[in-house]
């Protein structure tokens, strides 16, 4: 601890004493809103529609437990759906660890995003 804050054994510039420079932040396009419909593609993965492979909810606001747990029920049966994404959708201990649950019983997820 001592040496690191004299900079013992340590290249001149890359210790406590070295040049740090500030850069402006990068400014990203705001994503489009998700148009996703929840209730439809509830039906569809407790259906098992083989049409669906990726399901986005990223970002979809205001989505009941309720909801979320007739989604994951029907994950654990699903034999189509690879992708699923979650972020920013307000998922709580108690769904999560219904997701969690269905994970372990659903063979053909290979992405999951939350």
């Amino acid at each position: 601890y001592h040496a690191s804050l004299l900079n013992s054994g340590q290249p001149v510039g890359l210790g406590w004493d070295g040049v740090t420079k500030a850069s402006q932040p990068k400014v990203y396009p705001m994503e489009p809103p998700n148009d996703t419909d929840v209730d439809a593609t509830i039906k569809q993965v407790r259906e098992d529609d083989l049409t669906l492979t990726d399901l986005n909810w990223n970002n979809i606001k205001n989505i009941s437990d309720e909801k979320f747990i007739q989604l994951f029920e029907g994950l654990e049966n699903n034999t189509h759906l690879e992708s699923l994404s979650l972020t920013n959708v307000g998922l709580t201990d108690k769904t999560a660890q219904r997701l969690a649950e269905a994970i372990e019983k659903n063979s053909t997820l290979r992405v999951l995003n939350v």
